[in-house]
């Protein structure tokens, strides 16, 4: 016998019920001794406590529901203010700091002249005094700055052309201006002095000491604001078969050295730290020899600028660089000259 009534005991059961309700005593007594209506009367009760309970799990769970459906919003809300908040600060940053995004390119064409300007290579990164400086003048001001090695008369014509914005350094002097502007404050201001073979007497003294002298130049250079004298005499055509003008990439000034050492020219002028810088790196103090006085005035050299670059442009590049070399006077050009072994003597 199943442990519950059947369907048809279950309606039967219906039945005894309606006959009490109508005063059967008959059906009375045999629905409190019925199984099934003792049954009924219990599932009854228990079945309002099952629907209690379940209307009160879902009263529950719809409340639990709607308190996190509320967070949820908070959150959402919440993130969306930090979205916003942040999509704010992204943009001030990017408003506020230009040169740091969209930093703007400086061409720089420069030519070999140890230790002020050098031709890196990989065992020997570092690129000279003057290179370093403007560096971080330029860097400082938000400039990325990309570099071109060439020869120096190379170098004017691109910086003549607009292919490069600016050349670091040559001498000061109003023969060389066309094509490009001098900037206002000079890099140095330099002695020269000249080298010639170890033991040679002869020391110059005015553009007649050069007489019957081989004298050693490079092309585009230029010593008029030096020596106006010592120019014309390497421009005039009578003095051709005694001026040797030696081509080159990076090493023009280590051939004027061996041509020297070898006895093909005579003698050459030339920046005193240069000179002093190159017979050191190549170890011929035994073989040449530095000869001093130079030439008449100091040998100043300047930044110039292309005559290319539109004039409100160039005018702040030229007072970046006049501001940051005033700047640089005193102890900070002194660590400058010492990171590559030279100090200058005035």
């Amino acid at each position: 016998m199943p442990p519950f009534p059947r369907k048809r005991e279950f309606k039967a059961d219906l039945r005894f019920r309606g006959g009490r309700e109508n005063g059967d005593r008959r059906s009375k007594q045999n629905w409190r001794r019925r199984p099934s209506g003792r049954f009924f009367h219990l599932c009854g009760c228990s079945l309002k406590l099952i629907t209690d309970i379940w209307v009160a799990l879902i009263i529950f769970t719809s409340d639990f529901n709607f308190m996190m459906l509320k967070q949820r919003a908070a959150a959402a809300s919440k993130g969306k203010k930090m979205y916003r908040l942040a999509s704010l600060v992204t943009f001030l940053a990017a408003i506020s700091l230009p040169s740091i995004s969209h930093a703007e390119t400086l061409n720089v064409c420069y030519d070999q002249w140890p230790p002020m300007t050098i031709f890196p290579s990989e065992g020997a990164p570092a690129r000279g005094v003057i290179i370093d400086m403007l560096d971080e003048i330029y860097a400082s001001k938000g400039y990325e700055l990309k570099y071109f090695e060439v020869p120096l008369a190379r170098g004017l014509d691109m910086v003549a052309n607009g292919l490069c914005d600016m050349l670091p350094e040559i001498p000061a002097s109003e023969i060389s201006g066309k094509g490009f502007v001098y900037a206002n404050q000079e890099t140095f201001a330099y002695t020269t002095a000249f080298v010639v073979r170890r033991g040679d007497p002869w020391r110059y003294n005015g553009i007649q000491s050069m007489k019957g002298k081989r004298v050693a130049t490079g092309p585009g250079w230029d010593y008029s604001s030096v020596s106006i004298d010592y120019q014309n005499y390497l421009d005039d055509p009578k003095n051709s078969d005694f001026v040797e003008v030696v081509a080159g990439y990076d090493d023009v000034v280590d051939r004027v050295f061996n041509m020297i050492k070898e006895n093909r020219v005579d003698l050459y002028a030339d920046n005193d730290l240069v000179l002093q810088f190159v017979i050191k790196r190549l170890a011929m103090d035994d073989a040449l020899q530095i000869v001093r006085p130079g030439l008449e005035k100091k040998m100043i050299e300047k930044p110039i600028f292309s005559a290319k670059i539109p004039p409100a442009k160039r005018q702040v590049l030229i007072k970046i660089w006049d501001e940051g070399r005033v700047s640089m006077r005193g102890e900070k050009e002194k660590a400058f000259l010492k990171k590559y072994g030279i100090t200058f003597n005035n």
